[in-house]
């Protein structure tokens, strides 16, 4: 028996969540993993992922890299036009060497 009434709410609301997720243990095509097809950045709104390990270019959903569609220039290709930096500018540090004795630690 649940102990006060926002344990008892609680566990009301999660027999009814665990009803609607979609992954379970028991079927294995269906675990929750980085094999999962709506695990891997293929198009759809779902993946995030390549499989590459800190492939943060190449992955993300479809939403991520073409937009929602509500606001305007949203998604990484619409936004990779606006940024000044890229492969032929890349970041880089101001030179600091003018800065002796400036701070104190």
């Amino acid at each position: 028996m649940a102990a006060n009434k926002l344990e008892e709410k609680a566990n009301e609301i999660r027999s009814k969540l665990v009803g609607l997720n979609t992954y379970n243990n028991n079927n294995a095509e269906n675990n929750y993993s980085g094999k999962h097809k709506n695990a891997k950045s293929d198009g759809d709104p779902h993946g995030k992922g390549t499989g590459v390990y800190m492939d943060t270019e190449n992955g993300g959903s479809s939403v991520d890299i073409n937009g929602n569609g509500t606001n305007i220039g949203s998604g990484r290709t619409n936004l990779i036009k606006l940024n000044k930096y890229n492969k032929d500018n890349q970041y880089s540090h101001p030179d600091t060497s003018g800065n002796a004795g400036q701070v104190h630690i």
